[in-house]
């Protein structure tokens, strides 16, 4: 009589906790999606700290070894501010620099590097509102001292919205993690999302991402948006990156085409903007420029605007136009590494996107042209003659600095060679 009492007495408990958990995620569930349906559009800048290592032995390529690399060093590091801006439930991307958006996917902006997106929304849709999705309870916790539902979640293929980049294209993976909700109010703490049965055709072995959530208020509207980001990268060639976001001066997005960021005064409306041009310098115009925008490694960000002047005036072929000496150029920050092997030397790009004098603007595409000194610099970091990777570094616009630090100032200048504007800039103007 005893023993059948007990095991009465431990299925109801048994059936008690199993019934509470189905009620805690279905309210954590409903939280999610009420965050996401009353949201309203919003914009961060969003901040990317890139380190890359590599194994310290010498490996056979291959996703067999990843498990016995222990042992790593630091080969680069690299940093990047972009503006993301959730819209219908989308997430778009910009550099930080550019003060506006168009329909750009994360990887069209940020094209080297390991980079990832679906932290605002992409995720969230996928875990909390898809059908499909398997669920496990793992108890009350603390996170930072405050008491925590935690669960483990499986989302299989067929339902899956996870893709990684392979040479053939995105590629849907299933993928597994866990996630924390507060006791208090169901609202989503972390979220943690592992990929699996990556296909060998993406060259990458392992990709796990941690995300920390919170809730701004945004426009009169509570946001559930993440606060820290952390991603983390093993490839086939033992390269090993860690990148940590972070997501700040977030506020709403009315939709306009040019949004500006003042970290003075973030409350004060941006100052009214002239017409943005529309008619593109040809290709092939050599622009001797020096920078108005001093840069620090210690400050700088790839993704920052950058200023310059024109120091010698120029014809342009067939136009009866001059570019006078002392015009004001706009660009961006696009590339700037520092690389710790075979020396400390650095990586910088920046390329040159607006000129302008008096009531006159133009567009362009200009990136800089070595001199023949410059590339004699690096004899001494890379051997005579330089690689031809190195080479093709500098014909495609990026200046190398064999030097421990990065400070470029006023007394900097170059020469920047204009370029065809691409495909979808044209296209990008045209609409205006």
């Amino acid at each position: 009589m005893h023993r059948l009492c007990a095991c009465f007495l431990f299925v109801t408990l048994a059936f008690l906790f199993s019934d509470n958990s189905s009620e805690i995620l279905k309210n954590v569930r409903e939280t999610v999606a009420a965050r996401i349906k009353r949201s309203a559009n919003y914009t961060c800048v969003q901040t990317i700290d890139r380190s890359y290592f590599v194994s310290a032995k010498d490996l056979l390529p291959g996703c067999a070894f990843e498990s016995q690399t222990p042992i790593r060093k630091e080969i680069m590091h690299d940093r990047l501010r972009l503006d993301v801006a959730v819209s219908k439930g989308q997430e778009i991307y910009s550099w930080h620099g550019e003060n506006q958006f168009s329909t750009s996917a994360i990887d069209s902006v940020v094209r080297t590097g390991p980079i990832s997106s679906g932290g605002f929304v992409g995720y969230l849709q996928n875990i909390f509102l898809n059908a499909g999705v398997q669920f496990t309870y793992t108890g009350e916790s603390l996170n930072n001292q405050e008491s925590v539902y935690g669960f483990t979640y499986t989302v299989p293929l067929p339902v899956s919205h996870y893709h990684v980049q392979a040479k053939q294209g995105s590629l849907a993976v299933p993928f597994h993690g866990s996630f924390s909700a507060f006791t208090k109010n169901f609202e989503l703490a972390s979220l943690e999302v592992i990929a699996d049965k990556i296909p060998d055709a993406s060259d990458l072995c392992s990709i796990d991402t941690e995300m920390n959530y919170q809730v701004a208020h945004i426009s009169g509207t509570d946001a559930l948006i993440p606060a820290l980001f952390s991603l983390r990268i093993d490839n086939s060639s033992h390269v090993y990156t860690v990148s940590r976001n972070e997501y700040s001066q977030c506020r709403e997005f009315r939709g306009e085409s040019t949004l500006r960021f003042d970290d003075a005064d973030s409350a004060k409306q941006s100052a009214p903007v002239s017409a943005a041009p529309t008619e593109w310098l040809p290709a092939g115009l050599m622009l001797h420029i020096a920078l108005r925008t001093p840069i620090d490694e210690k400050t700088a960000y790839t993704g920052d605007p950058v200023e310059g002047v024109l120091l010698e005036s120029v014809k342009v072929s067939g136009d009866k136009t001059t570019i006078p000496k002392g015009a004001s150029l706009k660009g961006l920050i696009t590339r700037l590494e520092d690389r710790y092997e075979p020396e400390r030397h650095y990586y910088i790009k920046i390329e040159f996107d607006r000129l302008s004098f008096g009531n006159a603007a133009f567009l362009l595409h200009a990136v800089h042209r070595p001199s023949g000194k410059e590339a004699e610099k690096l004899y001494f970091l890379y051997g005579e003659p330089l690689p031809l990777s190195i080479t093709d570094q500098l014909r495609n616009g990026t200046i190398i600095f064999d030097s421990r630090h990065l400070r470029l100032d006023r007394r900097f200048s170059g020469l920047w060679e204009t370029l065809p504007p691409a495909a979808e800039a044209v296209a990008a103007t045209s609409g205006r």
